[in-house]
């Protein structure tokens, strides 16, 4: 997760401030780093929701019922 954000971030900040911020739009607003914080925060809370859905749905399996369809 780490690694993708650092590349993500990299990526998408070459991208906007290089690309598009020089010739397609002349005046904006600076890139900040709250837009990446933020985007930490999401990837982080999607991240730690999808894990723990996934644990607390073996936890919570009925071992005999997965053995029962093998």
């Amino acid at each position: 997760m780490a690694v993708a954000f650092v590349v993500g971030s990299l990526l998408g900040y070459l991208l906007v401030d290089k690309l598009i911020f020089r010739f397609i739009y002349v005046y904006h607003p600076p890139v900040g780093v709250s837009a990446f914080a933020a985007t930490l925060v999401l990837l982080a809370g999607a991240c730690g929701a999808t894990i723990g859905w996934k644990v607390y749905r073996a936890a919570t399996a009925n071992p005999a019922g997965s053995l029962r369809h093998d």
